[in-house]
């Protein structure tokens, strides 16, 4: 694994699923944790430059081998992400969902048919959490095909089957960000003790939970930047070209904006994976590079996608997404042309359930079916979908710019459609006190409680904790592996 990425990286490769119509049976590919089953329902081969990289999964349980070479023969496991020295050294990865193990010691025994692969594994593996020892055992894949070449996939059919097969790790980003900000920002309690340095704010670069949140959200941007140089490379279709581009961009752009509100500056890559991150770029430069990205995009967005089994971003979700990113930025103009757009629409309404959402609930623009998840399914009591981007956020950002720009009456006007939406009487005044309290009643739970502290200049007096903890620290070896990303102030 290449030095600045942590455990829980998922390399960008195509998820090949290994059903019927796979030349391979399932039970082929089998292993033991720790004496239960794991049989992987996915299964992809990557070749990265001199790095193999075998991924098995089943629902949120992932198995992942990094060689350092692509020959036949035996492989020891180390405990230290691989390089390509000369000799046969591999590192194993697991996670559950909720936790990530790092291999300690084990074999991997590779064989090759040109481009197809088998072998067995086994291992032992340490918990980064608490420290527990896990053991895998019995292993085994046999004729895995690799349809990766140079990290691009080759094929568009592929391309488009790989982007939506991505989903599923942006949704947990969210998630994870979702619950991250609830415990920091004080809102929600610990789910368990592992959160006591983030609900305190006592934690340092090397905590794992800040790793984990800067490592998911770099995760999908490779993933996207693998589906973006692969559709520009391989799809000779122009629109089905842009339109690939244009979807994976934005997701991008998104988690780009997420990974920037936590972290402050951040590099700017477009590429592949390699050796070294480049310099952090001013967070204005990152900002203006993510704005570029989604209104780019937004031509090649369709307003809906056929029937699908995943839930894909749309156009009204790259109007929601600039107007939130327009007034993080203090934007007051360019939001308000956002949200005008948004709501002369006539497309989304308030949802009379502030509680329980649906996939067809009416005001939401883009969420997700929950992804298994043991302690967000815990936290998060608004019903089994997720709400990302939702009209009720429109109707408060339109108030808050129509009182900072003067239109109070506007600003009343709206804050009261919230009030008449849970039955409570008018207000007669406002400011911008009471909008803040709106925006935390309303999206209570939903990934921006931090933000919206951040925004209102109000964290350091709310949380009592120093200026510097506006950003988390980048994690420890990241910093360590990449001499030219620096520290944030105050780690």
């Amino acid at each position: 694994m290449k030095s600045r990425f942590l455990l829980f990286f998922v390399v960008a490769g195509l998820m090949c699923s290994c059903d019927r119509d796979n030349s391979i049976p399932i039970e082929e590919e089998k292993a033991a944790i720790d004496g239960v089953e794991f049989i992987p329902d996915e299964s992809s081969v990557e070749i990265s430059g001199e790095q193999l990289i075998i991924t098995f999964k089943s629902g949120a349980k992932e198995v992942k081998i990094i060689t350092n070479n692509i020959v036949e023969g035996e492989y020891s496991m180390v405990s230290q992400p691989v390089k390509p020295p000369t000799t046969f050294e591999a590192n194993i990865e697991y996670t559950n969902g909720t936790d990530i193990y790092k291999g300690l010691s084990g074999t991997l025994t590779l064989t090759r048919d040109d481009t197809s692969y088998s072998g067995g594994y086994k291992a032992v593996l340490k918990s980064e959490t608490d420290g527990t020892e896990i053991e895998i055992s019995g292993g085994s894949f046999e004729a895995i095909e690799s349809t990766i070449e140079g990290g691009l996939i080759t094929d568009e059919t592929a391309i488009k089957e790989a982007l939506l097969s991505y989903y599923p790790a942006f949704n947990k980003f969210i998630q994870f960000e979702f619950l991250f900000d609830a415990v920091y920002s004080n809102q929600s309690s610990i789910p368990n003790d592992s959160w006591s340095a983030i609900y305190n704010h006592t934690h340092k670069a090397s905590n794992p939970k800040v790793q984990r949140l800067w490592n998911e959200g770099w995760d999908v941007i490779y993933k996207m930047n693998v589906i973006i140089l692969s559709a520009t490379e391989y799809v000779s279709n122009e629109a089905s070209k842009k339109e690939i581009i244009a979807e994976a961009k934005v997701v991008r752009a998104y988690t780009s904006f997420k990974l920037l509100e936590w972290f402050n500056d951040l590099p700017i890559v477009e590429g592949l994976e390699d050796d070294l991150l480049p310099a952090r770029s001013a967070s204005e430069e990152v900002l203006q590079w993510i704005i570029d990205d989604i209104k780019n995009a937004q031509p090649d967005i369709p307003e809906a996608w056929p029937d699908s089994a995943v839930s894909r971003i749309t156009k009204i979700f790259t109007q929601a997404a600039l107007s939130r990113i327009y007034l993080y930025g203090g934007d007051y103009i360019d939001t308000q042309v956002v949200n005008q757009e948004i709501v002369n629409s006539g497309a989304y309404s308030l949802s009379p359930s502030t509680t329980d959402f649906t996939k067809d609930n009416v005001e939401i623009f883009w969420g997700f079916v929950k992804e298994n998840d043991e302690e967000f399914d815990a936290f998060f009591t608004k019903g089994d979908y997720v709400p990302v981007m939702r009209y009720t956020e429109t109707v408060l950002s339109v108030a808050e710019v129509a009182y900072a720009t003067g239109t109070t009456a506007q600003a009343l006007d709206y804050m009261n459609m919230l009030k008449q939406r849970r039955g409570e009487a008018d207000l007669s005044s406002v400011d911008v006190y009471i909008i803040r309290e709106q925006y935390e009643i309303e999206l209570e739970l939903e990934g921006d409680s931090f933000l919206l502290m951040k925004r209102h200049d109000i964290a350091q007096d709310v949380l009592q904790i120093p200026n510097f903890m506006d950003y988390l620290p980048i994690p420890e070896n990241v910093i360590d592996n990449n001499p030219d990303v620096s520290q944030n102030p105050g780690y």
